[in-house]
């Protein structure tokens, strides 16, 4: 047996001398164990270099049967490589462009209130369907959606009953019956499909408290849930938080605003007290509350 070897020309991987496929990536070799390769010639459609006797060009899928060839029209080959040059020219230009626009827009600071509009945009976007009162009379339009320290929406609920609250509430929505458990007291949360909008906080048949998660609710100043901690240092400077057992929260105006933070990112640094001026501006307001004082 002739255990002469040379090299694929195709991998460069070892082989006999005799083999007509190379066992290393399958490629078929004539019997003198050269490459069994076609003719190359050059595509009327594309220019580019193809084997010879194919029906239909591999680059550009256009059909290469004789009759067809015939009647086409070709362009020469220097204007299809102009062509390309021209299309690759036009691509890099819109690339460079969109690239300095991206690094003004970060230096500016405006890419980075984009994405907190977005961020804003997409909160609200579920509870924008939704209206709290049921139709109910209102004075003005701002009434609908205003937090305030006893109302919600215009609706009287701190020291209310569930049951002289519920007329006022739209029908569309569900309320759901919460025990009293780990120290919560009992209540009901009011749903718009799966999604959380208020807790009521029950305490000698009373709502004592309520707690919003939707971000259409918003407070005579313009804060909802899901503005950030800067948002209240513009309008309150001088604001400090406090870090409690259920998380960060800030008091004005007899309105709790409780933060989205947690034990590796707060919006306060507590090192010397439980009070703090605001730190972190980014962190965002998870709820809003209102207590009976």
């Amino acid at each position: 047996m002739n255990m002469e070897t040379k090299n694929c020309p195709y991998c460069g991987e070892e082989i006999l001398t005799a083999e007509k496929r190379c066992k290393h990536c399958g490629k078929w070799l004539d019997k003198a164990g050269e490459v069994n390769q076609k003719k190359l010639v050059e595509c009327p459609f594309c220019a580019e270099k193809i084997e010879e006797d194919l029906e239909i060009c591999p680059l550009c899928d256009e059909s290469l049967t004789k009759e067809e060839v015939k009647t086409a029209s070709f362009e020469p080959k220097e204007k299809i490589v102009e062509k390309k040059s021209t299309i690759k020219i036009i691509w890099s230009v819109i690339t460079f462009i969109v690239a300095v626009l991206f690094l003004i827009l970060l230096k500016t600071g405006v890419f980075g209130d984009l994405i907190n509009n977005i961020f804003d945009s997409s909160q609200s976007s579920v509870n924008e369907e939704y209206s709290l009162n049921d139709g109910a009379e209102q004075s003005e339009q701002t009434q609908n959606n205003l937090i305030t320290r006893t109302s919600i929406a215009g609706i009287e609920v701190i020291g209310k009953t569930p049951k002289e609250v519920k007329p006022n509430i739209n029908n569309a929505l569900t309320w759901e019956y919460i025990e009293e458990e780990d120290g919560q007291p009992e209540g009901y949360l009011i749903k718009d499909g799966e999604y959380d909008l208020l807790r009521f906080h029950i305490y000698n048949g009373e709502i004592s408290a309520v707690e919003i998660y939707g971000s259409a609710l918003s407070t005579a100043d313009g804060l909802h849930v899901g503005s950030t901690a800067g948002d209240i240092l513009k309008l309150y400077p001088k604001a400090t938080v406090i870090n409690a057992e259920f998380g960060e929260y800030t008091e004005i105006n007899g309105i709790f605003y409780i933060f989205d933070s947690n034990w590796d990112k707060t919006v306060g640094d507590y090192s010397n007290s439980e009070h703090s001026s605001i730190v972190n501006k980014e962190i965002r307001i998870r709820s809003i509350m209102i207590i009976e004082q």
